[in-house]
């Protein structure tokens, strides 16, 4: 029982500096799966990969309906004319 706990440990340990050289590499899982099975020699392959694609960033926000918040189009007129003032007032 006791090396399992120890084998399980050390795996853990080997998992998780893989998973974090497998992300300067955009391969954070397989880098988990090297480290933890292999340890360093994992490692060693994990560097030695190509690098994945890197993942895309999105300013966008979902797109809430009005009709979710009960505002009514007219008032959601409104509420834009408002925003458009006060950014139209700030860059003045």
């Amino acid at each position: 029982m006791d090396n399992l706990l120890i084998l399980l440990i050390a795996g853990g340990l080997g998992g998780l500096i893989g998973a974090l050289i497998g992300n300067t590499r955009h391969r954070q899982g397989a880098g988990c799966a090297l480290g933890f099975f292999f340890g360093p020699i994992g490692w060693i392959i994990v560097l030695l990969l190509p690098a994945g694609p890197a993942p895309v960033k999105t300013n966008a926000r979902p797109v809430v309906p009005a009709s979710a918040y009960g505002l009514s189009a007219d008032t959601v007129a409104k509420k834009k004319a408002q925003e458009r003032a006060w950014k139209n007032a700030q860059s003045e």
